[in-house]
């Protein structure tokens, strides 16, 4: 209707600064702020050359991947210089390029977690744990985006070497993860808050 798209054009400019608002608060701090649109194209061509395919770049709240479209976040501004922002952007493509790569679809994920009653708690494990088998995927036929990947995250935790070893075994798959993730929803411990990029 009349009255509808009216609203919509009127809320647009709010709901856009809501949207912004991590770009807003950089920008009042004095901090660089990088947007996808910056990137995007060189994103693009990055992962066609690591894929052999297309894959599109598209905006999105958070980072995710349909397997066709890797989704990444409007804007970063987690690090203070526009610089650090950009690798950020290439570490997040590169590990959800890996989880095409090296199988994290290859079952269905949502029938695996159903069995577990605290759904976001697995969902959590199965981030770190899966970014853990990936990176070593990664470092194996990669070495040099392994290590762009490390220096902005840190190594991982002492607390989950074990874990790390057991996922970073050549030839470890989504079951080795999905292995690990139900070690990790026996014990009483969370998953570290812990950036898995």
């Amino acid at each position: 209707t009349v009255a509808s798209r009216l609203r919509a054009r009127l809320l647009r400019p709010a709901m856009d600064q809501l949207r912004n608002i991590d770009a807003f608060r950089a920008a009042r701090a004095g901090t660089p702020v990088t947007r996808l649109v910056e990137v995007e194209a060189r994103l693009s061509r990055f992962l066609q050359g690591l894929s052999g395919r297309p894959l599109a770049v598209r905006a999105a709240a958070s980072a995710w991947t349909d397997t066709e479209n890797v989704f990444l976040p409007e804007l970063l501004v987690r690090y203070p210089d526009a610089e650090s922002n950009r690798r950020l952007y290439k570490a997040m493509a590169t590990l959800l390029w890996a989880q095409t790569r090296f199988g994290t679809f290859n079952v269905d994920l949502e029938q695996r977690l159903a069995v577990w009653p605290d759904r976001q708690r697995a969902l959590d494990w199965l981030a770190v744990l899966e970014a853990m088998r990936l990176d070593a995927r990664i470092a194996a036929e990669l070495p040099g985006l392994a290590a762009e990947i490390i220096t902005l995250r840190g190594p991982w935790p002492a607390s989950l070497q074990a874990a790390a070893d057991r996922l970073a075994r050549p030839g470890a798959t989504i079951a080795d993860t999905l292995a690990v993730l139900a070690d990790c929803m026996d014990s009483a411990e969370g998953p570290p808050h812990v950036a898995v990029v």
